[in-house]
């Protein structure tokens, strides 16, 4: 049997029978609720695991996993939801991929914006932010692509600088 907490008026010390079993009623209630949402919450999960797109997702979320969040358990909820979401959009998973490059070379939000240092709280990177919408997938192929251009320049200016020493030592 379940021991049942009495309440009483501090005032006057009266029993308060039909508060206990308007608690106790809120609190079924509140049980069935939880056990409903789980119930629910689980029909999703499987539900979206039969998704078409789900496989190529998963390989994208693996990816950003390995390069950007190497401790991070669960792949699934608006992780998986937004990836998804965005494949179907029309996004290739390549495109996608190259938006986990662009955010590895700028993870921090600074005050001056995306960075490349930063303090471990301005780190952003979180697969449900990067694939929330177009507009942020957008910007990670884009910080991709300059991190490419930059790479470029300075291999270019490490082969220039490299030009003129095989010339002063009459090699080239």
């Amino acid at each position: 049997m379940a021991r049942r907490e009495i309440l009483a008026c501090p005032g006057c010390g009266t029993v308060l029978d039909e508060l206990m079993d308007k608690v106790a009623d809120f609190e079924r209630d509140l049980a069935a609720k939880r056990r409903r949402i789980s119930v629910l919450e689980g029909e999703q999960a499987r539900r979206i695991e039969l998704h078409a797109r789900y496989a190529e997702a998963m390989e994208v979320l693996e990816i950003w996993r390995i390069e950007l969040a190497p401790r991070t358990r669960s792949l699934k909820g608006k992780r998986l939801e937004y990836t998804i979401a965005r494949l179907e959009e029309g996004y290739e998973q390549a495109q996608l991929i190259e938006c986990i490059q662009g955010y590895k070379s700028r993870p921090y939000v600074t005050a001056i914006g995306r960075s490349a240092f930063g303090t471990k709280a301005e780190k952003q990177i979180d697969a449900d932010l990067i694939f929330r919408d177009a507009k942020h997938v957008d910007r990670g192929v884009a910080l991709a692509e300059a991190a490419r251009e930059l790479a470029f320049q300075q291999r270019t200016r490490e082969m220039t600088q490299a030009d003129r020493m095989y010339e002063r030592l009459g090699v080239a």
